[in-house]
């Protein structure tokens, strides 16, 4: 049996969506309100692969009982495992080609599209229902994600990080367009996943950024983009939309902000957090509470939990900055003291 749990058909909820209805597979629509934060009451979200998947709460392809996340790699298996269309480049080096613009894109527009659609469209519907939506908010773990949607309630999107993000889609835009005044399409001499992959993201931003895509500065991609959107199976996939606005991206707040610049999804952790989370230590009371000032000082100075020494050529890269903001602070001293 095959399911495919997804949302509105944007972005990452969109890519799967066309590659089954090219592939005319038979498949259940599972679908959740992502802009409701649906996706974290889900009966597999504890699964690793749905919790940990670099798209955050992107779509979850489920296959007899197997789970695969992240959109690019539902778009290969898909490819590789139902019958009908050829979805996969022929050519070992366009395969390759598939893969590396993924990458690339993913890396930027992957990043940069979340930020500008969640700030447009998503933003105004979640403040307008502030305290629910904050507790569900205060509920999402890891912390990562709590704070990339609590980042759209705070006002940490701000104009100039928006700003940002538009000035930094100008790089992977024009390798887009330059890629695209070569060949017809993104991997070879055929439609394929690397243009499913493409297009989901590219879509959106005439809308999202029409500074950086317009008809002056990007024919071949308003043109590419209009051709892939005349395709029978992406009319298919934007038809499952239950809002009637599938051109309005809202998938989930991305928190790699420092690929924007201002970092909008950041919030200052507390300082035992941030040690915490840096260099893995756990200070849990499992004895009330009597030796863990005596484990804190261990970690410190570089010792291990139960108090044994820790060998220098192995000490975590926590410890050795703290060994170093304490030297410096030393010779501050010391050389006020002169």
């Amino acid at each position: 049996m095959l399911e495919l749990y997804t949302s509105e058909p944007n972005t990452f909820f969109l890519k799967p969506l066309i590659a089954l209805h090219e592939k005319q597979a038979a498949f259940e629509l599972r679908w959740f309100d992502a802009a409701a934060l649906e996706q974290f009451s889900l009966a597999f979200s504890g699964d690793v692969e749905s919790h940990l998947q670099l798209e955050r709460e992107g779509p979850l392809l489920l296959h007899d009982g197997e789970l695969i996340s992240s959109s690019y790699f539902m778009l290969e298996y898909i490819a590789e495992t139902m019958p009908g269309l050829s979805l996969l480049p022929d050519a070992p080096f366009d395969l390759y080609r598939a893969r590396a613009s993924a990458q690339f894109l993913g890396a930027h527009l992957g990043a940069l599209v979340p930020v500008l659609g969640c700030a447009k469209y998503l933003a105004p519907s979640l403040c307008a229902n502030r305290p629910a939506v904050e507790a569900k908010i205060a509920a999402i773990e890891p912390i990562e994600r709590r704070l990339g949607w609590s980042a759209l309630l705070n006002g940490s999107y701000t104009p100039q990080v928006l700003a940002t993000a538009r000035d930094r889609l100008k790089f992977p835009v024009s390798r887009v367009e330059a890629t695209l005044s070569r060949e017809p399409w993104i991997a070879g001499p055929e439609y394929s996943i690397a243009d499913i992959d493409a297009f989901a993201m590219l879509r959106v931003l005439g809308d999202l950024a029409p500074e950086v895509v317009n008809g002056e500065a990007t024919p071949r991609i308003l043109d590419y983009v209009s051709r892939i959107s005349a395709r029978p199976a992406v009319r298919a996939a934007l038809a499952t939309s239950r809002s009637g606005r599938p051109e309005q991206p809202v998938a989930g707040p991305d928190v790699r902000c420092d690929r924007v610049g201002a970092c909008a999804g950041r919030a200052r952790l507390p300082r035992r957090d941030t040690h915490r989370r840096i260099c893995g230590a756990r200070f849990a009371r499992r004895d009330g509470g009597q030796n863990s000032r005596r484990r804190r000082g261990s970690v410190r100075a570089g010792g291990t939990f139960d108090g044994r020494p820790r060998r220098d050529g192995n000490v975590s890269p926590c410890t050795a900055a703290h060994r170093g903001t304490r030297l410096a602070g030393h010779r501050r001293a010391a050389a006020r003291g002169r």
